[in-house]
């Protein structure tokens, strides 16, 4: 998953799907498009983040949080029926996320 952290790094750099629907970014973000996974990143990767933040995450956590957000999202990109409701989406997968990584700690 280090390629994420390098995709957020290029997102400033990317034109073309800075103004596009969500609807068109899952499209093409799921048919492996780099701009596209990127411009998801720049709109989401933030939001993710702070979620694991808000409950106290460690920095490692974070990052654990982030990949397996993301890739949820790519194990999952055939089950999403409403692409303008994906940032709803990443949301509850990183809170449910957040809340397993937490079980497993006072565990």
């Amino acid at each position: 998953m280090q390629q994420i952290g390098r995709y957020e790094d290029e997102a400033e750099d990317v034109v073309g799907f800075d103004t596009a629907p969500l609807s068109e970014l899952v499209r093409s973000a799921s048919n492996g498009e780099k701009a596209a996974w990127i411009e998801l990143l720049a709109r989401f990767g933030e939001m993710i983040t702070e979620i694991g933040r808000a409950h106290r995450l460690s920095s490692s956590e974070i990052d654990h949080l982030r990949q397996t957000t993301w890739l949820s999202l790519v194990q999952n990109f055939d089950r999403i029926e409403d692409p303008e409701l994906l940032g709803d989406w990443l949301a509850e997968t990183a809170r449910r996320e957040t809340q397993r990584l937490l079980r497993h700690v006072v565990s």
